[in-house]
Order: structure tokens, then sequence, then C-alpha cells
């Protein structure tokens, strides 16, 4: 089962599109309005605006841009490790979420420039930062 594959969504949004503009903001639309629930079906923990954090034990955060299938492909990658128990794994729209208010959200959360963004937390203190694509061969090691 894919938690994050919107593909059919998106083709039947392209299919609907009415005009040229419309089919070019089509992924993104479908992308950003079925990431939330996604998040959850999959096992996540969803951060957004306003929540509260408190890393504990192993815990996991992602901020992924939903718009992004590379993003969304490690999303779909962290699946099993989220199920299996080995991390509570927590995830946020990089696009929801400004990094003021992440940083009131994420404690020691660095600036970032590009997504995805991982931090790390083991017994409750930051141990692994990273953004792009070093976030994502790290995420490949687990």
């Amino acid at each position: 089962m894919t938690y994050f594959d919107f593909s059919e969504d998106v083709r039947k949004g392209w299919a609907e599109a009415t005009d040229f503009r419309s089919r070019l903001t089509v992924q993104t639309k479908v992308h950003c309005a079925k990431f939330p629930a996604a998040a959850e079906r999959a096992g996540f923990h969803s951060l957004s605006k306003g929540s509260s954090f408190v890393p504990g034990g192993h815990g996991l955060v992602l901020g992924a841009a939903p718009w992004s299938n590379r993003d969304l492909a490690v999303l779909e990658d962290l699946v099993s490790h989220a199920r299996a128990g080995v991390w509570r794994v927590s995830v946020f729209s990089v696009d929801d979420i400004n990094f003021p208010e992440m940083v009131n959200v994420l404690p020691e959360l660095r600036m970032f420039r590009r997504a995805p963004v991982v931090v790390q937390y083991l017994q409750g203190e930051l141990t692994y930062f990273g953004d792009g694509h070093d976030a994502i061969l790290w995420l490949r090691q687990l």
C-alpha cells in the first residue's frame, strides 16, 4: 500500500482542468490537499501551526514540501519505521509553518534551505539535523 502516491488524483484533476493555467497547478493543489490525511494514515504524527511537540525517546521529525515527489518518496520510505514502532515520526509541511513558528515547535531547530528537513531527537536531545540531499542520504541509513 502506498500512502503518498497521489498520481491518480493528479491525472483526474488534470483531465478536469478547463485551461492551461489550471493544469499547471493541479499537482500542487492535489498534493497539498491530500498530504495531511496521508501522513495520518501512514502512522505519522502531524505538526501544524500552533502544534506542540515534546521530544522524548526516539523521535524523528521530517519537514516536507507536499508538492515535491522526492519528499513524498522519502516519507513513503519512512512508513515501515513508523509502523514498526522504531521511531515516533512527526511530519510537517514546510509551506504551512513559517520558520519562527517552527522554532517555537521544534527545540533547537536550525535554519534550513532545502526540503526535506530532518531532525532527530534521542532522549529529548537533538542528535541530528539535516536538509535536502544530506537529509535523504542520512535517512537511507536507518
